[in-house]
Protein backbone atom coordinates (compact mmCIF):
# COMPACT_ATOMS: atom_id res chain seq x y z
CA UNK A 1 0.00 0.00 0.00
CA UNK A 2 1.37 3.46 -0.94
CA UNK A 3 2.06 6.17 1.66
CA UNK A 4 -0.88 8.28 0.47
CA UNK A 5 -3.26 5.30 0.53
CA UNK A 6 -2.08 4.48 4.05
CA UNK A 7 -2.67 8.08 5.08
CA UNK A 8 -6.14 8.11 3.53
CA UNK A 9 -6.93 4.83 5.24
CA UNK A 10 -5.81 6.22 8.59
CA UNK A 11 -8.06 9.28 8.34
CA UNK A 12 -10.99 7.20 7.16
CA UNK A 13 -10.64 4.85 10.12
CA UNK A 14 -10.52 7.71 12.59
CA UNK A 15 -13.35 9.61 10.97
CA UNK A 16 -15.84 6.77 10.58
CA UNK A 17 -15.75 3.30 12.07
CA UNK A 18 -17.74 2.11 9.06
CA UNK A 19 -15.15 3.25 6.54
CA UNK A 20 -14.93 1.43 3.20
CA UNK A 21 -11.83 -0.84 3.23
CA UNK A 22 -9.08 -0.29 0.67
CA UNK A 23 -10.01 -3.48 -1.17
CA UNK A 24 -12.97 -1.63 -2.68
CA UNK A 25 -11.10 1.38 -4.04
CA UNK A 26 -9.87 -0.49 -7.11
CA UNK A 27 -13.42 -1.36 -8.15
CA UNK A 28 -14.65 1.14 -10.78
CA UNK A 29 -17.54 3.41 -9.81
CA UNK A 30 -19.63 2.07 -12.68
CA UNK A 31 -19.41 -1.38 -11.05
CA UNK A 32 -19.83 -0.21 -7.46
CA UNK A 33 -23.19 1.34 -8.35
CA UNK A 34 -24.54 -2.13 -9.26
CA UNK A 35 -23.39 -3.71 -5.97
CA UNK A 36 -25.24 -4.03 -2.67
CA UNK A 37 -23.77 -3.27 0.76
CA UNK A 38 -25.18 -4.33 4.12
CA UNK A 39 -23.16 -1.77 6.07
CA UNK A 40 -20.59 0.99 5.73
CA UNK A 41 -20.87 4.34 3.92
CA UNK A 42 -22.34 2.70 0.81
CA UNK A 43 -25.06 0.75 2.65
CA UNK A 44 -28.00 0.40 0.26
CA UNK A 45 -29.90 -2.71 1.38
CA UNK A 46 -31.53 -3.62 4.67
CA UNK A 47 -30.33 -6.54 6.75
CA UNK A 48 -33.60 -8.42 6.29
CA UNK A 49 -33.22 -8.71 2.51
CA UNK A 50 -31.68 -12.07 1.67
CA UNK A 51 -29.45 -10.87 -1.18
CA UNK A 52 -26.54 -13.33 -1.74
CA UNK A 53 -24.32 -10.76 -3.45
CA UNK A 54 -24.69 -8.16 -0.66
CA UNK A 55 -21.33 -7.14 0.84
CA UNK A 56 -20.70 -7.16 4.57
CA UNK A 57 -17.54 -5.03 4.90
CA UNK A 58 -16.93 -6.34 8.41
CA UNK A 59 -16.26 -9.90 7.22
CA UNK A 60 -12.57 -10.91 7.10
CA UNK A 61 -10.61 -10.83 3.85
CA UNK A 62 -7.33 -12.62 3.10
CA UNK A 63 -4.94 -12.12 0.18
CA UNK A 64 -3.64 -15.71 0.41
CA UNK A 65 -4.57 -17.49 -2.83
CA UNK A 66 -2.73 -20.75 -2.07
CA UNK A 67 -5.80 -22.66 -0.86
CA UNK A 68 -8.53 -21.11 -2.96
CA UNK A 69 -11.47 -23.53 -2.70
CA UNK A 70 -14.07 -24.18 -5.39
CA UNK A 71 -17.04 -21.85 -5.16
CA UNK A 72 -20.29 -23.34 -3.75
CA UNK A 73 -23.04 -24.16 -6.25
CA UNK A 74 -25.20 -21.24 -5.06
CA UNK A 75 -22.63 -18.70 -3.82
CA UNK A 76 -23.19 -15.83 -1.43
CA UNK A 77 -20.66 -13.27 -0.27
CA UNK A 78 -21.15 -14.29 3.36
CA UNK A 79 -20.54 -17.99 2.66
CA UNK A 80 -17.19 -17.35 0.94
CA UNK A 81 -13.83 -18.01 2.58
CA UNK A 82 -11.75 -14.86 3.35
CA UNK A 83 -9.42 -15.47 0.37
CA UNK A 84 -12.43 -16.08 -1.91
CA UNK A 85 -13.83 -12.69 -0.88
CA UNK A 86 -10.55 -11.04 -1.82
CA UNK A 87 -10.50 -12.86 -5.17
CA UNK A 88 -14.09 -11.74 -5.84
CA UNK A 89 -13.34 -8.09 -5.08
CA UNK A 90 -10.14 -8.24 -7.14
CA UNK A 91 -12.06 -9.83 -10.02
CA UNK A 92 -14.68 -7.06 -9.91
CA UNK A 93 -11.89 -4.57 -10.55
CA UNK A 94 -10.87 -6.41 -13.75
CA UNK A 95 -13.98 -8.38 -14.76
CA UNK A 96 -11.96 -10.84 -16.84
CA UNK A 97 -12.68 -14.55 -17.20
CA UNK A 98 -12.56 -15.84 -13.58
CA UNK A 99 -10.95 -19.10 -12.50
CA UNK A 100 -14.34 -20.18 -11.18
CA UNK A 101 -17.58 -19.09 -12.89
CA UNK A 102 -19.23 -18.85 -9.45
CA UNK A 103 -17.66 -15.39 -9.00
CA UNK A 104 -19.37 -14.19 -12.18
CA UNK A 105 -22.70 -15.63 -10.99
CA UNK A 106 -22.33 -13.82 -7.66
CA UNK A 107 -21.98 -10.52 -9.53
CA UNK A 108 -24.88 -11.50 -11.84
CA UNK A 109 -27.10 -11.85 -8.76
CA UNK A 110 -26.63 -8.16 -7.98
CA UNK A 111 -27.24 -7.18 -11.62
CA UNK A 112 -30.45 -9.20 -11.69
CA UNK A 113 -31.69 -7.54 -8.52
CA UNK A 114 -31.06 -4.12 -10.12
CA UNK A 115 -33.18 -5.21 -13.08
CA UNK A 116 -35.84 -6.60 -10.74
CA UNK A 117 -35.98 -3.28 -8.87
CA UNK A 118 -36.01 -1.30 -12.14
CA UNK A 119 -32.70 0.49 -11.46
CA UNK A 120 -29.99 1.35 -14.03
CA UNK A 121 -31.78 -0.91 -16.51
CA UNK A 122 -29.95 -0.05 -19.74
CA UNK A 123 -26.57 0.26 -18.01
CA UNK A 124 -27.14 -3.12 -16.36
CA UNK A 125 -28.04 -4.74 -19.68
CA UNK A 126 -24.86 -3.42 -21.26
CA UNK A 127 -22.82 -4.67 -18.29
CA UNK A 128 -24.32 -8.17 -18.57
CA UNK A 129 -23.74 -8.20 -22.31
CA UNK A 130 -20.09 -7.21 -21.84
CA UNK A 131 -19.63 -10.09 -19.38
CA UNK A 132 -21.04 -12.52 -21.94
CA UNK A 133 -18.24 -11.61 -24.34
CA UNK A 134 -15.61 -12.45 -21.70
CA UNK A 135 -16.92 -15.47 -19.78
CA UNK A 136 -16.89 -18.63 -21.87
CA UNK A 137 -19.30 -20.76 -19.88
CA UNK A 138 -22.56 -22.19 -21.28
CA UNK A 139 -24.43 -21.99 -17.98
CA UNK A 140 -23.47 -18.34 -17.44
CA UNK A 141 -24.35 -17.43 -21.04
CA UNK A 142 -27.79 -19.03 -20.67
CA UNK A 143 -28.68 -17.45 -17.32
CA UNK A 144 -27.28 -14.04 -18.25
CA UNK A 145 -29.29 -14.15 -21.48
CA UNK A 146 -32.42 -14.89 -19.44
CA UNK A 147 -31.60 -11.80 -17.34
CA UNK A 148 -31.54 -9.70 -20.51
CA UNK A 149 -34.69 -11.38 -21.83
CA UNK A 150 -36.41 -10.60 -18.53
CA UNK A 151 -35.60 -6.88 -18.61
CA UNK A 152 -36.30 -6.33 -22.30
CA UNK A 153 -39.69 -8.05 -22.15
CA UNK A 154 -40.72 -6.59 -18.75
CA UNK A 155 -39.77 -3.00 -19.63
CA UNK A 156 -40.61 -3.27 -23.34
CA UNK A 157 -37.09 -2.41 -24.48
CA UNK A 158 -37.05 -4.29 -27.79
CA UNK A 159 -35.61 -1.21 -29.51
CA UNK A 160 -32.61 -1.39 -27.15
CA UNK A 161 -31.98 -4.93 -28.34
CA UNK A 162 -30.16 -3.61 -31.43
CA UNK A 163 -27.42 -2.09 -29.25
CA UNK A 164 -26.49 -5.51 -27.84
CA UNK A 165 -24.28 -8.27 -29.21
CA UNK A 166 -26.80 -11.07 -29.86
CA UNK A 167 -24.36 -13.68 -31.18
CA UNK A 168 -24.51 -15.64 -27.90
CA UNK A 169 -28.24 -15.27 -27.22
CA UNK A 170 -30.64 -18.26 -27.34
CA UNK A 171 -32.19 -18.60 -30.78
CA UNK A 172 -35.74 -18.62 -29.41
CA UNK A 173 -35.20 -15.10 -28.05
CA UNK A 174 -33.76 -13.75 -31.31
CA UNK A 175 -36.67 -15.29 -33.22
CA UNK A 176 -39.23 -13.64 -30.93
CA UNK A 177 -37.46 -10.30 -31.21
CA UNK A 178 -37.46 -10.44 -35.01
CA UNK A 179 -41.15 -11.35 -35.09
CA UNK A 180 -42.44 -9.03 -32.34
CA UNK A 181 -40.17 -6.02 -32.87
CA UNK A 182 -38.88 -6.21 -36.45
CA UNK A 183 -42.12 -7.77 -37.70
CA UNK A 184 -40.46 -9.82 -40.44
CA UNK A 185 -38.08 -12.65 -41.31
CA UNK A 186 -35.97 -13.11 -44.44
CA UNK A 187 -35.70 -16.49 -46.17
CA UNK A 188 -32.18 -16.94 -44.77
CA UNK A 189 -33.42 -16.22 -41.24
CA UNK A 190 -36.28 -18.71 -41.55
CA UNK A 191 -33.72 -21.35 -42.56
CA UNK A 192 -31.42 -20.34 -39.69
CA UNK A 193 -34.27 -20.87 -37.19
CA UNK A 194 -35.42 -24.16 -38.76
CA UNK A 195 -34.01 -26.24 -35.88
CA UNK A 196 -36.30 -24.58 -33.32
CA UNK A 197 -39.35 -24.47 -35.59
CA UNK A 198 -39.78 -28.26 -35.66
CA UNK A 199 -38.32 -28.75 -39.13
CA UNK A 200 -36.45 -32.06 -39.14
CA UNK A 201 -35.39 -32.58 -42.77
CA UNK A 202 -31.98 -30.88 -42.87
CA UNK A 203 -30.29 -32.76 -45.72
CA UNK A 204 -31.37 -30.38 -48.48
CA UNK A 205 -30.36 -27.35 -46.42
CA UNK A 206 -26.97 -28.91 -45.66
CA UNK A 207 -26.22 -30.12 -49.18
CA UNK A 208 -28.20 -27.83 -51.49
CA UNK A 209 -28.61 -24.62 -49.53
CA UNK A 210 -28.87 -22.24 -52.52
CA UNK A 211 -31.52 -24.35 -54.26
CA UNK A 212 -33.52 -24.69 -51.02
CA UNK A 213 -33.32 -20.95 -50.31
CA UNK A 214 -34.44 -20.04 -53.87
CA UNK A 215 -37.42 -22.38 -53.57
CA UNK A 216 -38.34 -20.79 -50.23
CA UNK A 217 -38.07 -17.30 -51.75
CA UNK A 218 -40.48 -18.31 -54.53
CA UNK A 219 -42.95 -19.66 -51.97
CA UNK A 220 -42.80 -16.38 -50.00
CA UNK A 221 -43.41 -14.38 -53.18
CA UNK A 222 -46.35 -16.57 -54.20
CA UNK A 223 -47.92 -16.68 -50.72
CA UNK A 224 -47.23 -13.17 -49.38
CA UNK A 225 -46.18 -11.21 -52.50
CA UNK A 226 -42.89 -10.31 -50.80
CA UNK A 227 -39.50 -12.06 -50.42
CA UNK A 228 -39.94 -11.96 -46.62
CA UNK A 229 -42.32 -13.39 -44.05
CA UNK A 230 -44.27 -10.43 -42.66
CA UNK A 231 -45.89 -10.69 -39.24
CA UNK A 232 -49.43 -9.33 -39.57
CA UNK A 233 -50.23 -9.38 -35.86
CA UNK A 234 -53.44 -11.31 -36.53
CA UNK A 235 -52.14 -14.75 -35.51
CA UNK A 236 -53.57 -16.75 -32.64
CA UNK A 237 -52.50 -16.01 -29.09
CA UNK A 238 -48.82 -16.83 -28.58
CA UNK A 239 -48.09 -19.19 -25.64
CA UNK A 240 -45.45 -18.36 -23.03
CA UNK A 241 -42.39 -20.28 -21.90
CA UNK A 242 -41.31 -20.18 -18.27
CA UNK A 243 -37.65 -19.25 -17.64
CA UNK A 244 -35.96 -18.68 -14.27
CA UNK A 245 -33.52 -15.99 -13.13
CA UNK A 246 -30.33 -17.20 -11.44
CA UNK A 247 -30.68 -15.10 -8.25
CA UNK A 248 -32.50 -17.51 -5.93
CA UNK A 249 -33.32 -14.77 -3.39
CA UNK A 250 -35.64 -12.73 -5.61
CA UNK A 251 -39.32 -12.83 -4.57
CA UNK A 252 -40.31 -13.92 -8.08
CA UNK A 253 -37.69 -15.52 -10.36
CA UNK A 254 -40.10 -16.56 -13.10
CA UNK A 255 -39.67 -15.02 -16.54
CA UNK A 256 -42.58 -15.51 -18.93
CA UNK A 257 -41.56 -15.02 -22.52
CA UNK A 258 -43.41 -15.41 -25.82
CA UNK A 259 -42.79 -18.85 -27.31
CA UNK A 260 -43.00 -18.01 -31.01
CA UNK A 261 -41.50 -21.36 -32.10
CA UNK A 262 -44.43 -23.28 -30.56
CA UNK A 263 -47.16 -20.87 -31.65
CA UNK A 264 -49.31 -20.71 -34.78
CA UNK A 265 -46.60 -18.43 -36.23
CA UNK A 266 -44.01 -21.14 -35.68
CA UNK A 267 -46.31 -23.71 -37.29
CA UNK A 268 -46.77 -21.45 -40.31
CA UNK A 269 -43.01 -20.93 -40.67
CA UNK A 270 -42.37 -24.67 -40.35
CA UNK A 271 -44.93 -25.39 -43.09
CA UNK A 272 -43.07 -22.99 -45.39
CA UNK A 273 -39.87 -24.96 -44.82
CA UNK A 274 -41.59 -28.26 -45.66
CA UNK A 275 -43.06 -26.72 -48.80
CA UNK A 276 -39.54 -25.65 -49.79
CA UNK A 277 -38.37 -29.19 -48.97
CA UNK A 278 -40.90 -30.74 -51.38
CA UNK A 279 -40.09 -28.27 -54.15
CA UNK A 280 -36.34 -28.84 -53.70
CA UNK A 281 -36.88 -32.61 -53.92
CA UNK A 282 -38.74 -32.23 -57.22
CA UNK A 283 -36.09 -29.89 -58.56
CA UNK A 284 -33.31 -32.34 -57.69
CA UNK A 285 -35.18 -35.23 -59.30
CA UNK A 286 -35.46 -33.28 -62.53
CA UNK A 287 -31.69 -32.75 -62.44
CA UNK A 288 -30.93 -36.41 -61.48
CA UNK A 289 -29.42 -35.31 -58.15
CA UNK A 290 -31.82 -37.12 -55.81
CA UNK A 291 -29.90 -40.42 -55.65
CA UNK A 292 -26.70 -38.56 -54.87
CA UNK A 293 -28.16 -36.78 -51.83
CA UNK A 294 -29.60 -39.99 -50.41
CA UNK A 295 -26.13 -41.53 -50.52
CA UNK A 296 -24.66 -38.61 -48.62
CA UNK A 297 -27.00 -39.06 -45.64
CA UNK A 298 -26.66 -42.83 -45.18
CA UNK A 299 -26.22 -43.57 -41.47
CA UNK A 300 -23.65 -45.86 -39.89
CA UNK A 301 -25.19 -48.86 -38.11
CA UNK A 302 -24.11 -50.53 -34.87
CA UNK A 303 -23.47 -54.07 -36.18
CA UNK A 304 -24.13 -55.64 -32.76
CA UNK A 305 -27.53 -54.02 -32.14
CA UNK A 306 -28.68 -53.01 -35.63
CA UNK A 307 -29.49 -49.48 -34.49
CA UNK A 308 -28.08 -46.31 -36.14
CA UNK A 309 -25.01 -44.49 -34.81
CA UNK A 310 -24.99 -40.69 -34.55
CA UNK A 311 -22.35 -38.52 -36.22
CA UNK A 312 -18.96 -38.31 -34.55
CA UNK A 313 -19.53 -34.61 -33.92
CA UNK A 314 -22.74 -35.37 -32.00
CA UNK A 315 -21.04 -38.18 -30.03
CA UNK A 316 -18.10 -35.92 -29.12
CA UNK A 317 -20.49 -33.22 -27.94
CA UNK A 318 -22.21 -35.63 -25.52
CA UNK A 319 -18.85 -37.01 -24.37
CA UNK A 320 -17.69 -33.50 -23.49
CA UNK A 321 -20.97 -32.75 -21.70
CA UNK A 322 -20.49 -35.94 -19.68
CA UNK A 323 -16.92 -34.96 -18.74
CA UNK A 324 -18.09 -31.50 -17.67
CA UNK A 325 -20.95 -32.99 -15.66
CA UNK A 326 -18.68 -35.43 -13.84
CA UNK A 327 -16.31 -32.58 -13.03
CA UNK A 328 -18.82 -29.95 -11.91
CA UNK A 329 -21.89 -31.85 -10.70
CA UNK A 330 -21.51 -31.55 -6.92
CA UNK A 331 -24.10 -31.04 -4.22
CA UNK A 332 -23.76 -30.31 -0.50
CA UNK A 333 -26.95 -31.18 1.43
CA UNK A 334 -25.95 -29.25 4.55
CA UNK A 335 -25.22 -26.14 2.48
CA UNK A 336 -28.54 -26.55 0.65
CA UNK A 337 -30.45 -26.73 3.93
CA UNK A 338 -28.61 -23.65 5.21
CA UNK A 339 -29.59 -21.69 2.08
CA UNK A 340 -33.22 -22.87 2.37
CA UNK A 341 -33.43 -21.90 6.06
CA UNK A 342 -31.83 -18.46 5.57
CA UNK A 343 -33.98 -17.55 2.56
CA UNK A 344 -36.65 -14.91 3.15
CA UNK A 345 -39.15 -16.82 1.02
CA UNK A 346 -39.81 -20.29 -0.40
CA UNK A 347 -37.49 -19.77 -3.40
CA UNK A 348 -34.40 -20.91 -1.51
CA UNK A 349 -35.89 -24.31 -0.65
CA UNK A 350 -37.50 -24.81 -4.06
CA UNK A 351 -34.25 -23.96 -5.84
CA UNK A 352 -32.37 -26.46 -3.69
CA UNK A 353 -34.88 -29.19 -4.62
CA UNK A 354 -34.40 -28.41 -8.32
CA UNK A 355 -30.61 -28.42 -7.91
CA UNK A 356 -30.68 -31.75 -6.06
CA UNK A 357 -32.85 -33.22 -8.81
CA UNK A 358 -30.35 -32.13 -11.47
CA UNK A 359 -27.50 -33.53 -9.37
CA UNK A 360 -29.29 -36.90 -9.26
CA UNK A 361 -30.19 -37.29 -12.92
CA UNK A 362 -27.76 -35.13 -14.95
CA UNK A 363 -24.83 -37.53 -15.32
CA UNK A 364 -26.97 -40.68 -15.72
CA UNK A 365 -29.11 -38.93 -18.34
CA UNK A 366 -25.99 -38.12 -20.39
CA UNK A 367 -24.71 -41.69 -20.08
CA UNK A 368 -27.99 -42.86 -21.57
CA UNK A 369 -27.72 -40.23 -24.29
CA UNK A 370 -24.22 -41.41 -25.21
CA UNK A 371 -25.30 -45.07 -25.32
CA UNK A 372 -28.23 -44.08 -27.57
CA UNK A 373 -25.93 -42.21 -29.95
CA UNK A 374 -23.63 -45.25 -30.16
CA UNK A 375 -26.65 -47.30 -31.25
CA UNK A 376 -26.80 -49.22 -27.97
CA UNK A 377 -30.47 -48.52 -27.30
CA UNK A 378 -31.00 -51.27 -24.71
CA UNK A 379 -28.21 -49.79 -22.59
CA UNK A 380 -29.68 -46.30 -23.00
CA UNK A 381 -33.07 -47.59 -21.82
CA UNK A 382 -31.49 -49.08 -18.67
CA UNK A 383 -29.79 -45.79 -17.76
CA UNK A 384 -32.90 -43.68 -18.38
CA UNK A 385 -35.30 -45.94 -16.46
CA UNK A 386 -33.17 -45.67 -13.30
CA UNK A 387 -33.90 -41.92 -13.16
CA UNK A 388 -37.46 -42.08 -14.50
CA UNK A 389 -38.99 -41.24 -11.12
CA UNK A 390 -36.71 -38.20 -10.71
CA UNK A 391 -37.17 -36.68 -14.17
CA UNK A 392 -40.19 -38.37 -15.81
CA UNK A 393 -40.96 -35.69 -18.40
CA UNK A 394 -37.47 -35.70 -19.94
CA UNK A 395 -37.14 -39.49 -19.82
CA UNK A 396 -40.63 -39.95 -21.27
CA UNK A 397 -39.75 -37.84 -24.28
CA UNK A 398 -36.55 -39.81 -24.94
CA UNK A 399 -38.04 -43.26 -24.41
CA UNK A 400 -41.26 -42.61 -26.32
CA UNK A 401 -39.27 -41.54 -29.40
CA UNK A 402 -37.09 -44.65 -29.11
CA UNK A 403 -40.04 -47.01 -28.52
CA UNK A 404 -41.88 -45.65 -31.54
CA UNK A 405 -38.85 -46.22 -33.76
CA UNK A 406 -38.71 -49.80 -32.40
CA UNK A 407 -42.47 -50.21 -33.06
CA UNK A 408 -43.01 -50.82 -29.33
CA UNK A 409 -46.36 -49.03 -29.44
CA UNK A 410 -47.82 -50.46 -26.22
CA UNK A 411 -44.61 -49.68 -24.33
CA UNK A 412 -44.76 -46.08 -25.54
CA UNK A 413 -48.33 -45.71 -24.23
CA UNK A 414 -47.33 -47.27 -20.90
CA UNK A 415 -44.29 -45.05 -20.32
CA UNK A 416 -46.23 -41.89 -21.21
CA UNK A 417 -49.15 -42.75 -18.92
CA UNK A 418 -46.78 -43.42 -16.03
CA UNK A 419 -44.70 -40.30 -16.71
CA UNK A 420 -47.75 -38.02 -16.74
CA UNK A 421 -49.18 -39.46 -13.51
CA UNK A 422 -45.81 -39.46 -11.77
CA UNK A 423 -44.85 -35.88 -12.65
CA UNK A 424 -48.18 -34.41 -11.57
CA UNK A 425 -47.62 -35.73 -8.04
CA UNK A 426 -43.81 -35.65 -7.93
CA UNK A 427 -42.03 -34.15 -4.94
CA UNK A 428 -39.53 -32.75 -7.46
CA UNK A 429 -42.17 -30.85 -9.47
CA UNK A 430 -41.73 -27.69 -7.42
CA UNK A 431 -42.73 -25.23 -10.16
CA UNK A 432 -45.93 -27.05 -11.23
CA UNK A 433 -44.44 -28.16 -14.55
CA UNK A 434 -46.97 -28.98 -17.24
CA UNK A 435 -47.47 -32.42 -18.82
CA UNK A 436 -49.38 -30.95 -21.77
CA UNK A 437 -46.77 -32.00 -24.36
CA UNK A 438 -46.73 -35.56 -23.03
CA UNK A 439 -50.53 -35.72 -23.11
CA UNK A 440 -50.51 -34.71 -26.79
CA UNK A 441 -47.87 -37.37 -27.45
CA UNK A 442 -49.92 -39.95 -25.53
CA UNK A 443 -52.96 -39.29 -27.70
CA UNK A 444 -50.91 -39.97 -30.84
CA UNK A 445 -49.24 -43.02 -29.28
CA UNK A 446 -52.62 -44.51 -28.31
CA UNK A 447 -53.90 -44.03 -31.85
CA UNK A 448 -50.79 -45.70 -33.28
CA UNK A 449 -51.12 -48.63 -30.90
CA UNK A 450 -54.77 -49.13 -31.85
CA UNK A 451 -53.82 -49.08 -35.53
CA UNK A 452 -50.77 -51.37 -35.30
CA UNK A 453 -51.69 -53.86 -32.57
CA UNK A 454 -50.91 -56.82 -34.79
CA UNK A 455 -47.38 -55.59 -35.54
CA UNK A 456 -46.62 -54.30 -32.02
CA UNK A 457 -43.13 -55.33 -30.84
CA UNK A 458 -43.45 -54.25 -27.19
CA UNK A 459 -41.39 -56.21 -24.66
CA UNK A 460 -42.76 -54.73 -21.43
CA UNK A 461 -41.12 -52.24 -19.09
CA UNK A 462 -39.87 -52.68 -15.54
CA UNK A 463 -39.46 -49.25 -13.91
CA UNK A 464 -37.09 -49.45 -10.91
CA UNK A 465 -37.39 -47.26 -7.83
CA UNK A 466 -35.11 -44.24 -8.04
CA UNK A 467 -32.44 -43.77 -5.41
CA UNK A 468 -32.50 -40.46 -3.56
CA UNK A 469 -32.63 -39.05 -0.03
CA UNK A 470 -36.38 -38.87 0.68
CA UNK A 471 -35.88 -37.33 4.14
CA UNK A 472 -33.67 -34.54 2.77
CA UNK A 473 -36.15 -33.59 0.03
CA UNK A 474 -39.07 -33.75 2.47
CA UNK A 475 -37.24 -31.39 4.80
CA UNK A 476 -36.78 -28.90 1.95
CA UNK A 477 -40.47 -29.21 1.06
CA UNK A 478 -41.39 -28.52 4.71
CA UNK A 479 -39.16 -25.42 4.73
CA UNK A 480 -40.83 -24.11 1.57
CA UNK A 481 -44.27 -24.73 3.10
CA UNK A 482 -43.21 -22.96 6.30
CA UNK A 483 -42.13 -19.87 4.35
CA UNK A 484 -45.48 -19.86 2.57
CA UNK A 485 -47.39 -20.07 5.84
CA UNK A 486 -45.38 -17.19 7.31
CA UNK A 487 -46.32 -14.98 4.36
CA UNK A 488 -50.02 -15.32 5.23
CA UNK A 489 -49.65 -14.84 9.01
Amino acid sequence: MSFFNSLNSFFRKNKDSNYLPDYFFNIPDDVLKFMYFKNGPKKNIDNHTDEPSAIDIKLPISEDFHNLEKMPYYPSYESLQPNQRFYFLSWLAKRNCPEDVGYAFLYLYSLERRLYDGEYIKETLLEINSLQKIINNDSFIRYSSISIIYAISRYNLYSFFDTLDTSMFPDFFVLTKKIVYDGKLTASEIIDFSHILGYKEKRYINNYYDIFKNELLQILEEKYHTPEFIFSGTNDKVPSMNLILSNFSLPDRNVYFSDIANSSIGTELCSLLYMAHDKTKKSLRKNNSYKHINKTVKKEINVRTGYPIATQKSINSTKQALIDSAKNNTFDKNEALAIARSSVNENGALTMISSYRYFLYGETFLKGELAYKYGDWDEAEKYWLTIFEISPTQICEKLSIMYRKQKRYSDEVYILQNGIDLWKNSIFNVHNGSTEDLEVRLKKASALYAKHKTSDKSTGIDIPNASYDHQFVSELVDLARLHNEQVFL
